[in-house]
């Protein structure tokens, strides 16, 4: 029988809590009165509970676990609640259902780990330390804020977070949704937030109007692309090579309207965009990192053109927009090594690679690399384009080599 913890670490810590002695059995045969009001707290505590500790606590007239609505604790406020722990039973009082809530989340800490992390099912019993605890929050805004515009989280991430939040009687969640990135949750009223994309018509003193650069408007709509494609993991190198097949297809756009071979082009992305005042000539280079800007305001563009200068940081989901000047470089080497129409060869082969099916969506630069060699050959045989791209790659510092 798993014994609970003897430290009673509870977060937060009550207000007031003091231990009684002994300690009391739940098992199977425990049930569970739910006095009027109280109804929800006792579908909760089943719910969360019940399946990790292999518990029923079905309801019953005559049930040990006491959940009660009482009026008269009114200096608990919405979100207090009183809880005691003997050895025959367990009683749950709160003047508001919400603070019934709350002391179900204290029961489920004051249970062993295992009945919180599931590591335990089917019969069995359990025990819980007899106390005597007030509790009232201090602060009655405690939240959390979650990044899901630059940060994407898969909805079983979002469901544990929220567990994990009401376990330790957070009450607020801030969901940062949109920004500069775009917007990333459907909404059924307005269908339009995910259908229409929308560019910034810039504050004038920084940036210009964003459709005035084709490759920008192009490059985003590279990211349906991937998406759609490799799916490519927006961090770490995996996100930096989503960013720069974006910054890629963008500039081939551009200098396919323009009618520019890939030694006219001048590989920058965003070009015109920055106001007159900002020292810069645009977003990126692709042909130079890191001299695309260097402002007193905007500061100076961090991205690397080769491994020996990558930057480690935990920042723009792992550098996903810095980081990219690698792969940025070594498509710019290829495309002026092959000469000509640049989304004739170099963009086929990026092409190729994104929607072969083999780039997986966690991959590297290596990664990446080694299938832009094998596109290469079984495009173009074993004429001079296989030999490009090692080249291009070896010259950022990227290895093809299994």
């Amino acid at each position: 029988m798993p014994a609970s913890r003897p430290d009673l670490a509870l977060l937060p810590r009550p207000s007031r809590m003091s231990s009684l002695g002994g300690r009391l059995t739940l098992d199977r045969d425990t049930t569970v009165r739910a006095l009027p009001g109280a109804e929800p707290a006792a579908d909760l505590l089943r719910s969360l509970v019940g399946p990790a500790a292999g518990l029923p606590l079905a309801p019953s007239p005559e049930g040990r676990i006491v959940l009660a609505l009482d009026e008269q604790l009114g200096g608990l406020g919405e979100e207090g609640y009183g809880l005691t722990v003997s050895p025959q039973a367990l009683l749950l009082r709160a003047a508001h259902p919400t603070g019934l809530l709350r002391g179900v989340q204290t029961i489920r800490q004051l249970l062993p780990a295992e009945a919180l992390s599931g590591g335990v099912r089917g019969p069995g019993s359990w025990e819980l330390p007899c106390v005597e605890i007030t509790d009232i929050p201090e602060l009655p805004w405690r939240g959390s804020l979650l990044d899901v515009a630059r940060h994407f989280r898969p909805m079983d991430y979002l469901l544990r977070y929220v567990d994990l939040l009401a376990l330790h009687k957070l009450n607020t969640l801030h969901l940062h949704l949109t920004d500069d990135q775009g917007w990333r949750m459907p909404v059924d009223a307005y269908p339009r937030l995910t259908e229409q994309m929308v560019f910034g018509d810039g504050d004038g003193e920084i940036f210009l109007d964003f459709t005035y650069a084709i490759d920008v408007i192009a490059h985003e709509l590279a990211h349906g692309l991937t998406q759609y494609t490799a799916n490519l993991r927006y961090e770490g190198q995996s996100g930096a090579l989503n960013e720069s097949v974006s910054d890629v297809f963008g500039s081939l756009v551009k200098q396919y309207s323009l009618g520019q071979s890939a030694e006219q082009a001048d590989w920058l992305i965003g070009a015109g965009l920055l106001a007159p005042r900002v020292s810069g000539d645009a977003l990126r280079s692709m042909k130079a990192p890191g001299t695309a800007y260097d402002d007193d305001v905007l500061g100076k563009d961090p991205q690397p053109a080769s491994m020996e200068e990558y930057v480690e940081t935990e920042e723009d989901n792992g550098g996903v927009h810095i980081n990219s000047g690698i792969p940025n470089r070594a498509f710019y080497l290829l495309a002026t090594a092959l000469g000509g129409n640049a989304w004739e060869r170099a963009g086929q082969i990026w092409f190729d690679v994104l929607t072969g099916g083999e780039l997986t969506a966690t991959a590297d630069f290596a990664e990446f690399a080694r299938l832009t060699v094998a596109a290469a050959g079984d495009r173009f045989g074993e004429r001079g384009e296989r030999e490009a791209v090692l080249k291009a790659w070896s010259e950022v510092g990227v290895p093809t080599a299994e």
